[in-house]
């Protein structure tokens, strides 16, 4: 089982996305809150049984407007988390759920908004 815990991934997150990565998803990872729920799912990949992490990132409610607005951002931020995630062996990222730190409604640039 995975032995991340938020800070650690944000490290990893932050160094994934490199240093032109997107303003707006560093301004995202450095001051959001990260949980993950480890092991949501499970399957047999060539190399063998992968467990998939889900991964909440909560920010204030004007980031998450801008993420909303810029999906390409969400999409750097899936792509920091994926390779954080992937340096482990036998894990990979499941699934990235943006919260806004003072709702409780889950957010994608794709499906709007969902209870």
């Amino acid at each position: 089982m995975t032995g991340w815990t938020g800070e650690s991934l944000r490290r990893a997150a932050l160094q994934a996305l490199g240093p032109v990565g997107d303003a707006l998803a560093r301004d995202a990872l450095s001051r959001g809150e990260i949980d993950i729920a480890p092991g949501v799912a499970r399957w047999e990949a060539s190399a063998g049984r992968v467990e998939g992490h889900r991964v909440t990132l909560r920010v204030d409610s004007t980031c998450l407007e801008r993420i909303r607005h810029q999906p390409s951002v969400y999409d750097a931020l899936c792509a920091a988390f994926a390779a954080a995630v992937a340096t482990r062996p036998g894990e990979s990222l499941f699934e990235l759920e943006l919260h806004s730190v003072t709702g409780g409604m889950t957010e994608t640039p794709y499906r709007g908004r969902r209870p």
